[in-house]
């Protein structure tokens, strides 16, 4: 995962993430049309901004992770 999430992955790996996505950005934000969302998560990933995102996020978790609804 994380080499896609650093924009390594193989084409069809990246392929389908950023479509995916992509089409989540636009559920969102129906105004904007799928191919600037598509170039919106394309520049986020190589830009490494997805990966360091997906790092802190892991690692919020894990400082919150004893914590839990019973």
């Amino acid at each position: 995962m994380g080499n896609v999430l650093e924009g390594k992955g193989t084409g069809a790996q990246m392929n389908v993430v950023l479509v995916n996505a992509a089409l989540g950005i636009q559920v969102m934000h129906s105004e904007k049309s799928f191919y600037d969302c598509l170039n919106e998560v394309k520049n986020a990933v190589f830009e490494g901004r997805v990966a360091e995102n997906f790092k802190e996020l892991v690692k919020r978790s894990k400082a919150h992770s004893h914590e839990y609804i019973r």
